[in-house]
């Protein structure tokens, strides 16, 4: 009995001494440190505060560093602050516009709401709008495109400072808010049924919409595809405006100006179309046909027509040997183009021994069609005269 009573208290005597260590060794840990477990479902729960420390960075997006954009606040080691004006042709409302970011060992860092960071901008129109005493007012425009106006601020000077828990584009303006157009970027789906498109942005962020000031540019999507489809074509972003499409595609290098905030709603615009694939003559050292150019015909009622007589091709007779090019006259001549295949140039059947047909323009067509040059032999007429006081008889042109 007292060996079974000696035995039961050895071994609480260690499990108190095993919990006690545990105690100690948790209690010696920071708090941010620890690691709290509530099921198999929820996430483990860590700080990344190590990862971060507090640092002083600024930027000049002018060459005549007129205008300075500095950070204070808890960043990632070494990070680096990205500045740049995000349009010269802006409105009499905005004094400054910046799109600002910071870059860790290449990767865009944003701050959340528990390390926002101390954003100063320093800019002369903000002092002279401050001078005035015009109503400043300050707007961040997301990644996503969403505007919001940020009433947290204070100015001191040329200089105005505020707390950013993200980073993109900041506009600085007076007299409210600059006049802003906002994209919107839409493809129908299978039952016509207009969906966001997400793509990214410069950044890498997924967005559907975004906003620009007047002067600035848009992001080009990437193209839209639609699968299992060989004559669907995307023919470009269509502005759709009260239950119509425009009828061009929107110029993304050539914006329309930017005189009210608004939202305008783009459509990706699909065609059904055919191609007519043009070819060079046959390259026989790697067996093959070069493309020397294309040209797309939307289809109606299953069938388009396109012009080719203004596109030509030249005969290739070069050789190795430079001595016979010097002043060695064309041997063949373009006569047009044909669906058939004639792999030697000049013959007037194709390579199955048929007669060559030459299409006519414009050429009707209701799929991708490949046209082959044809070419025929020159035949040159020389005249050789002889030497003056040979008896030749000289022949003047006619």
């Amino acid at each position: 009995m007292r060996t079974r009573l000696s035995h039961m208290r050895k071994i609480v005597s260690k499990a108190a001494v095993f919990l006690l260590s545990v105690m100690v060794l948790l209690s010696s840990l920071p708090i941010d440190k620890m690691i709290v477990a509530k099921g198999i479902s929820e996430p483990e729960i860590s700080s990344d505060a190590d990862q971060l420390e507090y640092q002083s960075i600024s930027a000049y997006p002018s060459d005549d560093q007129t205008e300075k954009v500095a950070l204070d606040g808890m960043m990632p080691t070494e990070s680096d602050l990205v500045v740049s004006r995000t349009g010269d042709s802006v409105s009499d409302e905005t004094l400054c516009s910046s799109d600002i970011s910071i870059m860790n060992n290449g990767k865009e860092y944003q701050p959340d709401s528990s390390n926002p960071i101390t954003v100063s901008i320093t800019n002369n129109a903000i002092g002279e709008a401050n001078a005035a005493e015009k109503p400043i007012c300050l707007w961040h425009i997301g990644g996503d495109g969403s505007v919001t106006e940020i009433k947290d601020f204070s100015i001191s000077g040329n200089t105005i400072c505020f707390s950013a828990s993200g980073f993109s584009i900041y506009i600085v303006s007076s007299d409210g808010q600059p006049p802003l157009c906002t994209y919107e970027f839409y493809m129908l789906d299978e039952m016509g049924t207009p969906q966001k498109y997400y793509f990214s942005s410069s950044t890498g962020d997924k967005i559907w919409r975004q906003t620009v000031q007047n002067g600035e540019k848009l992001s080009i999507p990437q193209l839209p595809s639609i699968p299992d489809s060989s004559t669907s074509t995307f023919m470009g972003w269509y502005v759709y405006e009260n239950g119509s499409l425009a009828s061009k595609p929107l110029d993304f290098e050539n914006l329309p100006p930017v005189t009210e905030t608004k939202t305008v709603q783009l459509r990706a615009v699909f065609a059904q179309c055919a191609y007519v694939i043009f070819h060079e003559q046959f390259n026989g050292a790697n067996n093959s046909w070069p493309i020397a150019a294309t040209r797309r015909g939307e289809l109606s009622g299953g069938n388009t027509q396109i012009n080719i007589d203004d596109i030509t091709v030249t005969y290739d007779d070069s050789s190795s040997d430079e001595s016979e090019q010097q002043n060695k006259s064309p041997q063949m001549i373009f006569r047009g183009w044909s669906k058939q295949k004639v792999t030697e140039p000049g013959r007037t059947t194709d390579d199955n021994g048929d007669p060559i047909v030459i299409e006519e323009s414009p050429i009707s067509i209701s799929t991708n069609t490949d046209l082959y040059p044809v070419f025929s032999n020159i035949r040159w007429l020389t005249f050789v005269s002889g030497r003056t006081g040979t008896g030749a008889t000289y022949v003047s042109p006619k």
